[in-house]
């Protein structure tokens, strides 16, 4: 009789767990949480300059790859999309922006520049919270993340990035007005990827605790991304003419 109970509940216990639903997982939903630890995946090397340049070429592989399925909307506090966009870049990097002062996001821009990638930028020349004129050369007068500003442009510049402000006189709504700010913020790596964000490519819209020290707050700011080649021949177009600094009307573009 006890072997007949043991029988019937080892039964009833498979039973049980057959019946249980298992989570099935889409991989062709993979989005924004999945991320791609690409500074510090594992890469055999001994120290050998050739071999960490040969493991620094074998992550850029994988993560071109990895990126090239990522289009939509992510979240910047799960997942700073804008710097892997920099790091994919093989070609060309356009930006359009309003501020721009995260360090990661810095660094990454020089680290393209060196490796061959032609950097262009668009920003504004005079932002709610810094009247710094990062063109100008260094001043005594300069407060330190002014001069900080001015060293880190004329780098940019001394690589052969090209570096101009959005032409406020031509370009704002109404011609001859300054009541305006560039407060786009894209970026098109390639001709091939658009990046549009709701916020700055600051350390608090990023919520980039990498860094030190850590921004005070984490903005709720959303980044999205897309391959859609007439959305980004367009926006390419808004660039350049912005870049020009001569006056257009985009309402009859867009039209």
């Amino acid at each position: 009789m006890m072997k007949f109970n043991l029988v019937v509940f080892l039964w009833l216990l498979l039973a049980a767990a057959c019946s249980t639903t298992v989570p099935h997982r889409d991989l062709s939903s993979i989005h924004e949480a999945d991320t791609f630890d690409f500074e510090t995946m594992a890469i055999d090397d001994d120290g050998d300059d050739k071999n960490l340049e040969k493991a620094d070429a074998v992550k850029e592989g994988l993560l071109a790859r990895w990126f090239d399925k990522k289009v939509g909307l992510f979240n910047n506090s799960d997942k700073v999309i804008a710097f892997d966009l920099l790091k994919v870049a093989k070609k060309t990097i356009d930006i359009e922006i309003y501020e721009m002062k995260d360090p990661t996001f810095r660094d990454l821009l020089l680290k393209a520049i060196k490796r061959g990638v032609k950097v262009r930028i668009v920003k504004d020349s005079r932002t709610v919270a810094d009247t710094c004129d990062e063109l100008s050369e260094p001043t005594n007068l300069d407060k330190p993340a002014c001069i900080e500003e001015k060293v880190y442009v004329k780098t940019l510049l001394g690589l052969g990035a090209k570096y101009v402000y959005f032409n406020k006189q031509k370009l704002c709504a109404e011609e001859g007005k300054l009541g305006c700010y560039q407060h786009g913020k894209m970026i098109i790596t390639d001709n091939k990827y658009l990046l549009l964000s709701s916020g700055n490519f600051n350390s608090s819209s990023f919520c980039n605790l990498s860094i030190k020290p850590k921004p005070s707050n984490c903005n709720r700011d959303y980044s999205y991304i897309t391959k859609n080649k007439k959305v980004i021949e367009f926006l390419k177009s808004v660039l350049e003419k912005d870049m020009s600094g001569d006056r257009w009307n985009m309402k009859s573009d867009i039209a």
